[in-house]
């Protein structure tokens, strides 16, 4: 008589495909159709991004610019950094889509390939940064933040000023201010110290803005690594412009009327000095932000070795509890 246990058992199979189980969405999924879709999206988001914030700054410097040939120039410059920074972000997503479909490719041949797109991608992050600080930045935000230190203290040390801001694209701008009546500050520091402020403010709030946006990109660039790009190109070559900028009064003709550094010189600051002082503030914040990341770092391992002491300190291995039991055998 045959047991039911002696039954051999067969296994179930399935009797529909394994595509069954996945949903239309999962089947139709492309990776590199939608690596291409991400790209573009990203594309259009930043580009658009870009020309609201350069029309921003084209738009408020058009209101300093006297001639319609200057607000034309400064348009033109706007729509050709939008051009060839556009240009330059469908390069970047050309290489980054390469080095995707190379990703599994161990070949000799693919290895350099994507090393080179890798690098491409890398040359091209800096040079569109560069790009919008050249064409729009430079004659616009930096231009207004430079003169608008003048126009700022020449309000705050003379009464009623009639202060005038004019931006000439690619050629700077000029402040013009009427020397009238002092106001109780300017009083308090006297007349030729207040002009002497007037002059230094235009270079010192530039300078002191770009040390500001240049703390703001170490601190950005590891969450908004692109927008820390644009800061730190902006901020440091506006550090790198005024440093020149003061140099040049050492061997510069322009007339002591339109050269800040020149003006500065004839009152006692030598320029050599006020050139390292420019290239000082951001090194000292660089090195402000290097010992603050070695010091967290160093917080946080010990920290984890504080937590790693505890831990082993308060699990203890307990084994089982064993019955002693004594035998007293008899002598033999």
């Amino acid at each position: 008589m045959a047991s039911i246990l002696n039954v051999p058992r067969e296994p179930y199979h399935l009797n529909f495909a394994r595509k069954q189980l996945q949903s239309p969405i999962q089947r139709n999924y492309n990776p590199c159709q939608a690596l291409k879709t991400a790209l573009i999206k990203e594309i259009v988001k930043k580009s658009l991004l870009e020309l609201a914030i350069a029309l921003s700054f084209t738009g408020l410097a058009c209101l300093f610019v006297a001639t319609p040939l200057g607000m034309a120039t400064l348009l033109l410059s706007t729509i050709a950094s939008l051009a060839i920074t556009t240009l330059l972000r469908l390069a970047r997503a050309y290489c980054i889509f390469r080095v995707f479909q190379l990703k599994h490719s161990t070949s000799r041949k693919a290895v350099e390939k994507k090393t080179q797109f890798t690098s491409w991608v890398g040359f091209i992050n800096a040079l569109i940064p560069t790009t919008f600080r050249q064409l729009v930045d430079a004659n616009t935000r930096e231009v207004i933040v430079h003169e608008g230190g003048h126009a700022l203290a020449a309000k705050i040390l003379i009464k009623n000023p009639l202060v005038n801001v004019s931006i000439t694209p690619f050629n700077g701008g000029q402040t013009t201010y009427y020397v009238r009546s002092l106001t109780m500050i300017g009083q308090y520091i006297g007349r030729a110290n207040s002009e002497l402020l007037i002059v230094a403010a235009g270079p010192a709030l530039a300078v002191l803005a770009a040390t500001t946006g240049y703390s703001a990109s170490l601190a950005l660039s590891k969450s908004h690594p692109e927008l820390s790009r644009y800061l730190k190109t902006a901020t440091l070559s506006t550090i790198s412009q005024h440093f020149l900028y003061a140099l040049s009064a050492l061997w510069t003709t322009t007339s002591i009327q339109k050269h800040d550094f020149v003006n500065l010189m004839a009152a006692g600051l030598s320029p050599i000095v006020a050139a390292i002082s420019i290239v000082a503030l951001p090194i000292l914040i660089r090195v402000g932000f290097y010992i603050y990341h070695r010091n967290k770092g160093s917080q946080k391992e010990k920290t984890n070795e504080k937590e790693k002491i505890a831990l082993n300190n308060n699990v203890r291995f307990q084994g089982p509890l064993y019955n002693s039991l004594t035998l007293e055998a008899p002598p033999i």
